[in-house]
């Protein structure tokens, strides 16, 4: 961080990356030093790097920031509009979780914007946000979310010129008080403990004078998706039982902020590479061992992740290899939400056991952990499935006692025998 202006505040410094230091590899709330067996990390391997990608500038992400900003503020006002007062903030999250979703689906990982994608139509994402919002009359939603989606598509079909013509050359600036430290860049802020701070730094690859626009970008891009968080992690005593019984050592949803292991997948190959991530669960190919699967609570994602898992599992019955996913989702009995998603699951020939931890009974770790209170309750109903392949369900099956031992594990009992 060599170059960078110091900032004259109450208590201020600024926290060059050379005077930080690691955070263990090992905490409450991760473990970074556990590794895949060598055929899982092999096959993991091939695909890194196949999908050229160039992380952004900081003028980018702070750009990108403003258009998501703009479109909050519009849901906000077309909800007022259309007198929907109920439809609060996390609806916006879950309709543009639809939004990349099916971008990521119908586009590949070409040429798109990783953030505001263009796509072909932009009104299927209508049926999102009256998806989210079916607790309220169709009649309102409907025009609510038309004008959203039009809004949408003329500032994402704006944006790629509005990139070219930014400056570059800035950085972002990094200022600790206490034990919080705040990333900023035209007017652009995150915020990140430090403790955080030193696992992203933990956790981080490539040049020292890069890591601080690193951790600006990667911060604020999940600030721009999830403003108003609708997932949680695990806890470690979950992790740790899913490892002991399934070996599971790899998170498919996940992000460097909340990460248990070093190796995951995660929404955002640009700035998420940086920090050991390998990109889109929907570009690998889980050809054996065990995975944790715990995506965000959405239809629109969670049907084509089903869909990707029974393709997997279908190559390794041919291949005779052994197999095994857990996912954990919402499980709300008579929710209209997650409704379909659950069926999909249920519905699979690789279904080998599954349990439901009743709402408020059990905890995840807040999905914004490196800023919020850690540890929150669940208002749901969690589901745990396992799908297997017929190697995996014979050399290691999700027996009764494996299954009571992962749902202790949620409800903060040990579990062990």
């Amino acid at each position: 961080m060599a170059g960078k202006r110091a900032v004259d505040q109450d208590g201020a410094q600024q926290v060059p990356s050379k005077k930080l230091k690691p955070a263990p590899a090992k905490s409450r709330f991760w473990d970074l030093d556990q590794s895949l067996d060598d055929a899982a990390a092999r096959d993991l391997r091939r695909l890194r790097g196949k999908v050229g990608v160039s992380a952004p500038t900081v003028e980018e992400e702070a750009c990108r920031a403003r258009t998501v900003q703009f479109l909050r503020k519009t849901y906000a006002k077309l909800c007022q509009k259309h007198q929907l007062k109920a439809a609060s903030p996390v609806f916006f999250d879950k309709w543009h979780c639809a939004w990349l979703c099916h971008a990521e689906l119908s586009l590949g990982p070409g040429n798109r914007d990783p953030l505001l994608p263009v796509i072909e139509d932009f009104a299927v994402l209508d049926a999102a946000m009256v998806k989210a919002l079916a607790f309220l009359p169709k009649e309102k939603v409907a025009p609510m979310a038309r004008d959203l989606h039009r809004v949408a598509e003329r500032k994402a079909k704006a944006l790629p010129e509005k990139l070219l013509q930014l400056p570059t050359g800035g950085h972002a600036t990094v200022v600790q008080q206490g034990k919080e430290v705040t990333l900023s860049f035209q007017g652009q802020e995150v915020q990140i403990s430090s403790w955080h701070l030193r696992k992203l730094w933990r956790l981080f690859r490539g040049p020292e004078e890069a890591f601080s626009d690193a951790a600006f970008c990667c911060l604020l891009r999940y600030q721009s998706v999830l403003q108003k968080g609708f997932q949680g992690a695990c806890t470690s005593e979950v992790f740790e039982a899913l490892r002991e019984t399934f070996g599971c050592r790899f998170e498919c949803f996940a992000s460097p902020l909340n990460c248990h292991y070093r190796w995951t997948c995660s929404a955002f190959l640009d700035t998420d590479a940086p920090f050991g991530s390998l990109g889109s669960f929907f570009l690998q190919e889980f050809r054996s061992g065990a995975f944790q699967l715990n995506p965000p609570f959405v239809d629109d994602l969670v049907i084509p992740m089903v869909q990707k898992l029974e393709d997997c599992l279908v190559a390794a019955e041919a291949a005779k290899s052994a197999l095994t996913f857990v996912v954990v989702v919402c499980a709300n009995a008579g929710s209209r939400s997650g409704k379909a998603a659950l069926e999909a699951i249920g519905a699979s020939r690789f279904l080998r056991a599954q349990v439901t931890c009743p709402r408020n009974t059990h905890e995840y770790v807040d999905g914004e952990q490196h800023v919020n209170k850690m540890i929150r309750g669940s208002p749901c109903e969690s589901g745990i499935f396992i799908l297997q392949s017929r190697r995996a369900a014979k050399t290691n099956a999700a027996t009764e006692e494996k299954m009571q031992r992962i749902k202790a594990s949620f409800m903060g009992v040990d579990g062990k025998t």
